[in-house]
Order: structure tokens, then sequence, then C-alpha cells
């Protein structure tokens, strides 16, 4: 990608091979979703004519941002306040997870610290401008697992995500433990409200931090504080905690009340 946006014939020809695409297949437009680049060079101004041209069909563009805060938004893919000024743009999809690596790889930890997304949603909205009305929070329905080495000390699973089915069938003789307070990277004492279990793999124990019903009830209310435009979901093999529908539509219920 870095080499198709620095040259103008190639970010052309992608340009113009989406808004074809979108309009072969009747799509209603594209979600966009970059995750990694060694500079900010260009995004902004390939996505501002993407969706120029894609609004020019009846074709809409979404894009998915990783979650930015003022200390690592050098490190992303976009400068926030000037996408903020893209009036084109449909939609943003915030991925709110993936803190815990904040903390360190190796250390067990909330995946999405409820302190955490609520300073993602201040930097983004109130500093650099980020139109709420358009903003889909994403929550993460997956687990994350740490195999357990010994004297407190543990190793990230290989692999990078697990299901909620996956951890379940691991563990069906525990029951899900609830963090209401964990550490962020300073060490500080914060809000994390996540559920965890230690369960065993393969004869080797290990700790799992869990989207699952009662963490993403605890999300939810961010719709409402920051008056975003709606919420989504990233589930891993359609093997979600079943019961987070119902909490969803509770909420959603309670909140057209």
């Amino acid at each position: 990608m870095e080499q198709i946006i620095a040259n103008p014939a190639a970010k052309r020809a992608l340009i113009v091979n989406l808004v074809q695409e979108a309009n072969t297949r009747n799509y209603d437009g594209w979600d966009l979703n970059f995750e990694a680049s060694p500079t900010q060079n260009g995004r902004v101004e390939f996505v501002e004519k993407l969706a120029s041209e894609l609004k020019a069909h009846g074709k809409k563009l979404s894009v998915t941002l990783k979650a930015v805060e003022a200390a690592n938004e050098k490190y992303e893919l976009f400068d926030i306040a000037s996408l903020a000024n893209l009036d084109d743009i449909y939609r943003f999809k915030i991925m709110g997870f993936d803190n815990n690596f904040a903390v360190g790889a190796n250390i067990p930890n909330a995946i999405a610290a409820t302190n955490w997304i609520e300073k993602v949603l201040d930097y983004m909205i109130y500093s650099q401008g980020l139109p709420a009305n358009k903003i889909q929070l994403g929550l993460h329905n997956f687990s994350r697992m740490w195999k357990s080495l010994g004297n407190g000390k543990y190793q990230i699973d290989n692999i990078n995500f697990r299901s909620y089915d996956f951890i379940a069938a691991q563990s069906l003789s525990s029951v899900l433990q609830w963090e209401e307070y964990g550490l962020n990277e300073f060490g500080q004492t914060v809000p994390s409200e996540e559920e965890w279990v230690d369960l065993t793999y393969k004869n080797f124990p290990y700790r799992a931090y869990v989207g699952g019903a009662k963490t993403v009830e605890k999300r939810l209310h961010f719709l409402q504080d920051y008056h975003l435009a709606g919420l989504t979901f990233w589930v891993l093999d359609n093997q979600e905690d079943p019961a987070i529908y119902d909490k969803i539509t509770d909420y959603f219920n309670s909140y057209a009340n």
C-alpha cells in the first residue's frame, strides 16, 4: 500500500478499480482498513479522493481506525484531525480494543479497559475533532490468552485471537471471573471491567481475558455518553458469547424508551 500511495498512477488505478467494483457488485460502498504503515504520508489525501469519487457514484466510504491516544498518534496511520475535516466519509469505526499490549505483550491484562476507551474517545472526539455522529465504537467479542510460566511469569499465546467458544471449551469446570480494576501501562489502578478465567490447554495453565456478555454490557453506555452513531463488534469465527445479543437488545430497548 505504501508503494501504491506514493505512485500517482497506481493510486489513481486503485481508486478507479474500487469505484468500478462497488458499482459492478452493487455494493453500498467500502470499509477501508489499513493497519500497518511506516508513515502517514499521503494517507488522508488518498482517503479524501476515494470518498469523494465513491460519493459521486452514490456510494459510501467508512474508515476503520485503530484507537488513538495523544501519546501514540504519531505512530499510527492517520492524522486524526485531518481525517475529521473530510466531509465525504460516511463512518469512522474505532477498534476499541488491543490496549493489553500497552502494558507489555506478556502480561495478562484487559483487552480494552473501560478507562482506556474513555481516554481514546475523549482524545479522538474532543481533542482532534472526529465527529461523534459518524463514529461507531468497535467492541471485542473475542479473547486473548497467556501461558503461565510459573513464578508469576506469562507468555502470550502464539495465536493472536481466540474465540469465546474456544475458551469455554477449555474451561468448562471454571467460572468466568470479573476484574473491576486493573493496572495501566504506568502501574496505576484504573477501571478495567473485563471478564477473565484461568484454564488448562494442552496440559499447560493459561490465563485468558474474555470479551463476553458482561464485558460488552459494561461498554454499551459509551454510545449514549458520547452521542455516537452506533456500535460495531469484532467477532471471531461466529463464535461469540450468545448472551451478548440479549444484552444489546435490552440496552437498545431501554435506549429507545
